[in-house]
């Protein structure tokens, strides 16, 4: 069976890219570059992945059904909160700490927001499948709107009231399946709905991606200008909502097939993985984390864990499959 090479190497540069802004590539928030890369050129890498979600989801949406999407993601998900729950457990028993680890199970830990984010999206998005690209085109762009304006708002400003200040620092209040993942996964809906890739031109499409690229670049500067003094991290920047799309319409001009499932399975080793690798490196093995090196190892290591992943994933199809198909 014929893959596309373009988007599966995408999707590895992309897994990449999630990598550098955990570990803190170039000193993260606390340079220029590292402000450039970790809150500017990186930040595309969630937003594409949504694209190639929703471009992906229309085959769900034309089938009778949502629940073998819904239980197969469900359980992906499940999966890794199990494998990273070490990491949230709570190591007391109180109301607090309970209702944290709740929290927790409903957001998803860390990175793995990005499938529950994934699963209440693509629930709303079915909902709303008999309605008007129209109405897709100008809900997400609210919702995104939205989450810019709410990005910034933690920013930028702090309210006199602490309940507000406290309810505004918490990353999921402008990064969620909302503001981000419904309309970059509307995004990749309507992109194959009405064939965008083919009505613009690859010089076009180029053109674009340099002048969205370009806007990242100059957005993350004036944030890093105005604070520099105090570290924030931004993932829902304006420029976002031209760059990831623009990104995604480049990589299919490209022409390029092969056949190999390995750097799908790279690209979802190094996303999901990298947390422990990251704490392995740097509190196991003492590692100076400064991105370049923890971000080397770290692709190293998912390459050589990659024949595992796929024995455990096997073995849980084996194990799971019947109750995943008829639960």
């Amino acid at each position: 069976m014929k893959r596309d090479l373009a988007l599966d190497s995408l999707k590895v540069l992309l897994a990449v890219f999630v990598v550098g802004i955990h570990s803190y590539f170039l000193n993260g928030s606390g340079t220029l570059w590292g402000d450039l890369l970790g809150n500017g050129l990186f930040r595309v890498a969630v937003p594409v992945f949504f694209i190639i979600n929703g471009y992906f989801f229309s085959r769900v949406l034309a089938g009778e059904s949502l629940m073998p999407w819904f239980k197969k993601v469900f359980f992906l998900y499940m999966a890794w909160m199990v494998v990273f729950l070490p990491f949230y457990i709570p190591g007391s028993l109180t109301v607090s700490s309970f209702a944290r680890f709740l929290k927790t199970l409903a957001l998803g830990y860390h990175h793995i927001w990005y499938l529950s984010a994934f699963i209440l999206s693509g629930i709303v998005i079915y909902l709303l499948r008999n309605r008007s690209s129209r109405f897709l085109v100008i809900s997400a762009g609210i919702l995104f709107s939205v989450g810019v304006f709410l990005q910034y708002v933690r920013a930028y400003i702090s309210f006199p009231q602490s309940a507000i200040n406290n309810l505004l620092d918490v990353e999921w209040i402008s990064r969620n399946f909302l503001f981000m993942a419904y309309p970059f996964m509307v995004t990749g809906i309507l992109i194959r709905r009405h064939s965008i890739q083919k009505r613009l031109s690859p010089g076009l499409v180029w053109s674009l991606l340099g002048i969205g690229l370009t806007l990242v670049f100059l957005e993350a500067g004036m944030n890093y200008a105005f604070l520099k003094e105090t570290r924030h991290s931004f993932d829902c920047l304006l420029a976002l909502g031209l760059a990831a799309p623009a990104l995604f319409l480049a990589i299919t001009t490209l022409p390029w097939t092969h056949s190999s499932k390995r750097l799908s399975d790279l690209s979802m080793v190094i996303y999901f993985v990298h947390p422990l690798f990251i704490s392995l490196l740097v509190d196991g093995w003492g590692i100076a984390n400064n991105g370049i090196n923890i971000t080397g190892w770290t692709l190293f290591l998912s390459v050589l864990i990659v024949p595992v992943h796929d024995g455990v994933r096997q073995l849980l199809s084996r194990t799971f499959q019947p109750l995943i198909a008829t639960g």
